[in-house]
């Protein structure tokens, strides 16, 4: 189970840092840099999420925020937590000032203000920085669109979909 794991989610890592790196030079950067950099903070939020995922499962890791030649990886060497969650923390506070609060129904599943605040929320309560993960959660609960299930059998039905509680869902 850990292989792929670990695969999986530095191939998404490698991903993210790729196209972070060719957004700068996208010719779409001086016509239309807003939507540059929305697609800069959904790369971020999605790395952030992987390393997240990572730094639960495993103590020390390598810590890659730029695409390497294999000879480079060569000579990565492991992080310590405390850069992985500093690298986190900066990605998902990056998402959360730049993503939008909501999308349209076409593109529901895309990462959204509301959906950084709640992962650097639970990134602040993993790291043990209590107020700051408060003060989060916090802006989830009061800028909404996020409530409670008025039925609680609702929250796992099939026709509930992207239900108010649904902060970040894979379509």
């Amino acid at each position: 189970y850990l292989y792929p794991f670990w695969e999986y989610m530095y191939k998404n890592i490698f991903q993210c840092n790729l196209a972070l790196e060719s957004f700068a030079g996208s010719p779409v950067y001086g016509t239309n840099p807003e939507f540059i950099t929305g697609l800069m903070a959904e790369a971020r939020f999605i790395r952030a999420y992987c390393y997240f995922e990572l730094v639960k499962n495993f103590e020390r890791l390598p810590l890659l925020t730029a695409t390497l030649s294999p000879e480079d990886l060569q000579k990565v060497t492991s992080s310590s937590q405390e850069e992985v969650y500093s690298q986190i923390e900066a990605d998902f506070a990056y998402a959360a000032h730049h993503l939008p609060d909501a999308y349209a129904t076409v593109d529901l599943g895309r990462a959204t203000r509301g959906a950084a605040w709640a992962f650097l929320s639970k990134a602040y309560l993993f790291h043990e920085k209590w107020a700051l993960s408060k003060a989060y959660a916090d802006s989830v609960i009061d800028h909404g669109p996020y409530a409670l299930e008025s039925t609680f059998g609702e929250i796992w039905d099939i026709n509930n979909r992207n239900g108010i509680e649904s902060i970040y869902e894979i379509q």
